[in-house]
């Protein structure tokens, strides 16, 4: 299990390297282009924890680029319904940065506080995981914008 924190918010993320390593195996199937799907979860009772228990794909109406990623939105909502009734919740985005380092662009920031303060996500704190690559290493960063304010970034501790 991976954790990042951050000391300024006290929150805590929870991910499994299982879970690190499908998003890695969706990443090198696409090879140079972007690519991203949905994080799912939970967050513990007092609300410092959120921990990722499921990744999802892209849809199958994603739109994929060199440096831009579209996520689609087909079968989003009855798969995210499903997840809801067993007690998970969608908690964010992850997306892929080919041949790059895992840093938020100004788009992310822009995606994300969007998301944060759009009712239909349920979610004013949404996480942000972007997976970079540096020559065959990939490396991770998580983001999560905290009611559309900035991104704030996690330390892997």
């Amino acid at each position: 299990m991976r954790t990042y924190t951050n000391e300024n918010n006290k929150i805590t993320i929870f991910f499994a390297e299982d879970l690190l390593s499908e998003v890695k195996e969706l990443c090198k199937e696409k090879g140079n282009l972007e690519t991203g799907g949905i994080l799912v979860g939970m967050y513990n009772l007092d609300l410092q924890s959120a921990i990722i228990t499921k990744v999802l794909g892209p849809p199958s109406d994603s739109k994929y680029g060199r440096t831009t990623f579209v996520r689609g939105t087909k079968g989003v909502k009855k798969t995210l319904d499903s997840f809801w009734k067993e007690g998970q919740y969608y908690l964010g985005e992850w997306h892929f940065h080919p041949n790059a380092l895992p840093i938020a662009s100004s788009q992310d920031i822009s995606q994300m506080n969007k998301i944060a303060k759009n009712v239909v996500y349920k979610c004013p704190e949404p996480l942000m995981l972007i997976i970079g690559q540096d020559y065959n290493d990939f490396l991770e960063t998580f983001y999560i914008s905290v009611y559309g304010n900035d991104l704030i970034e996690f330390i892997r501790s």
